[in-house]
């Protein structure tokens, strides 16, 4: 068990990425999660100030966000400005709605996705589902491209290492 915890976005972030819980792989990596219908303007500038620190901010499901959803160049913007992408495995499945399943169907499709992770809340909803999802990455860009999204990238994330795309 590693610690670490999903950041919801506020400019503030840069203040507050010396705290322990706000950011993982010893203060190199930071899971941030928008709010699902808005992301602010102000989101470019804090992601960069973030990487300029060293920090790489790791999108949390944005295909659960609107915006992405009607837009889907906003995944690209993130990655180009050297942000890593999470996709919902309940998202692949259809366990967050069909707009989520077409996004999050998308970006692994466009190989925008660098982790595939579970949102899981509980054992009765948002239950783990990285078996199937997993299952199907494998089909869409086989064993090695699914390996990395589920055990590679998620541990070189933890141990502090760079991930390079």
């Amino acid at each position: 068990i590693h610690l670490g915890s999903e950041v919801f976005y506020y400019e503030n972030l840069l203040k507050i990425s010396n705290e322990p819980l706000t950011t993982m792989g010893g203060g190199k990596y930071m899971l941030i999660e928008f709010s699902p219908k808005n992301i602010p303007n102000s989101q470019k500038q804090t992601l960069f100030d973030l990487k300029m620190s060293g920090i790489t901010p790791i999108i949390a499901h944005p295909e659960r966000y609107k915006l992405v959803q009607e837009n889907f160049s906003i995944v690209y913007d993130w990655i180009n400005a050297g942000c890593l992408i999470q996709v919902d495995s309940g998202s692949i499945l259809g366990l967050m709605g069909d707009k989520a399943k077409r996004s999050s169907h998308l970006i692994i499709q466009e190989k925008c996705c660098h982790i595939l992770a579970s949102d899981a809340h509980n054992d009765s909803n948002r239950n783990f589902t990285i078996k199937e999802a997993y299952s199907y990455v494998k089909t869409v860009l086989g064993t090695k491209k699914a390996d990395h999204m589920v055990y590679d990238h998620p541990s070189s994330i933890i141990r502090g290492e760079d991930l390079y795309f």
